[in-house]
């Protein structure tokens, strides 16, 4: 069977939905706060891209390796 998909050796990790659903706001404040600070100690070149949601939904979290892409 032929290869369909190889590792292009990125770390990024990307997140899809909207701050203004609760549960999707709970899940990116843990990103922010949680999951992003302990990845990058690891894997300092990660990126954590999050779309549907823009900075200000979340204005009082950021981090360096975040990138907020905004609605899609």
């Amino acid at each position: 069977a032929p290869i369909r998909w190889k590792y292009s050796g990125t770390h990024s990790l990307l997140f899809v939905g909207s701050s203004g659903y609760f549960p999707n706001h709970e899940a990116i404040l843990w990103l922010v706060q949680e999951l992003a600070p302990r990845l990058t100690t690891l894997i300092p070149s990660l990126r954590i891209i999050l779309c549907g949601t823009s900075q200000p939904d979340i204005a009082a979290e950021r981090h360096p390796n975040v990138h907020y892409q905004g609605f899609v």
